[in-house]
């Protein structure tokens, strides 16, 4: 967060002027990420997405109605003298919660507004990467508060240092091999096009070596994580301009009050989850995030959490969205 905000201040106060990263390098960083990730897989991650099936289909199921209520929402409280006046396409595509580049490229498609898209998309990763961490551990407080003693059996975050082998040293040869199982399906994931594609093979690459070369005690260093945090969020910053802003003054409040609306509905959404299942409300919480996919992935990974369940949650989310959204969009427009 350190760096996303350093870089965003430096750039909009006109103090230095850096190109984003180009295509290769974030592919770079998205792989590592990945197989950051995967080193956490653990035959615990894999039985716990037993309990993925309700949030994996209620999440995307409660972005896309909120994306089309809180588009009509949004179309409706824009002004009609703005200069950046809203129709109902434009309103749905900026608030629905998809994956940023892929709602980019449908709005370019559909004619939409794409300054108001990217802008309204960044403000609301922005947003959930500030705010829903504090949320999480106010939420996790209260709960502790509420009851020290937790009744039942709770999803345990802990689990993996209980069941790994005794620390052992791991040889360049296994190293070498999870590298390269990480860096195979990074390049599959590119190759692909799927929504972070990029993480989801690379977790998946390492984490098969990993299990074949049997290496449960490897780890990611806690200094290598810190700099993948930070190239992250420079990488973000560098993709922020503050000088559409300045156009979008009328849509401060429209934006505003759907965006919190929409904080409400998922964390509602979380709650929901935790309350009828056995995922921890960490966990719950995360996976109802309206947040981009790559950054949820990072935040979760930070608190120590469970990240597998988690990225199967929104891996769907950013899949159904954008496999449904747009169709739903055009036949209501035409409808409307």
């Amino acid at each position: 967060m350190g760096a996303l905000t350093a870089t965003v201040v430096v750039q909009g106060l006109g103090l230095t002027s850096v190109e984003p990263f180009p295509p290769w390098a974030r592919n770079i960083l998205y792989v590592t990420i990945g197989f950051m990730i995967g080193l956490r897989v653990t035959r615990s991650s894999l039985r716990k997405l037993r309990g993925v099936a309700l949030p994996a289909f209620l999440v995307p199921a409660v972005m896309i109605t909120c994306g089309l209520l809180l588009g009509l929402l949004y179309a409706a409280l824009a002004p009609n003298d703005s200069p950046l006046h809203l129709d109902f396409q434009s309103a749905v595509l900026a608030i629905t919660p998809g994956g940023f580049q892929e709602m980019s490229i449908a709005a370019q498609q559909m004619n939409a507004l794409l300054s108001v898209v990217v802008i309204s998309h960044v403000i609301r990763i922005m947003t959930v990467l500030f705010a829903y961490p504090k949320i999480i551990r106010t939420a996790l407080g209260f709960i502790e508060r509420r009851s020290p003693s937790a009744d039942g059996e709770p999803y345990e975050n802990s689990s993996d240092e209980s069941e790994s082998s005794p620390k052992d040293r791991l040889g360049p040869a296994r190293w070498a091999a999870m590298i390269l199982g990480a860096a195979v399906g990074g390049v599959f994931g590119v190759w692909t096009n799927i929504p972070a594609g990029s993480v989801v093979f690379a977790m998946l690459g390492v984490a098969l070596v990993k299990t074949v070369v049997a290496a449960e005690s490897a780890a990611f260093p806690t200094f290598a994580r810190r700099g993948v945090q930070i190239a992250l969020g420079t990488t973000l910053g560098l993709q922020v301009s503050l000088r559409p802003l300045a156009r979008a003054g009328d849509l401060v409040i429209p934006l505003a009050t759907t965006l919190a609306l929409l904080l409400v509905i998922s964390l509602a959404t979380g709650l929901f989850i935790y309350r009828f299942t056995r995922i921890d409300l960490a966990s719950a919480l995360w996976m109802s995030a309206p947040g981009g996919l790559m950054e949820i992935m990072v935040l979760a990974e930070a608190m120590d959490l469970d990240v597998l369940p988690i990225l199967t949650v929104h891996t769907m989310r950013v899949l159904l969205i954008i496999a449904i959204q747009p169709s739903l969009v055009l036949a209501l427009s035409n409808a409307l």
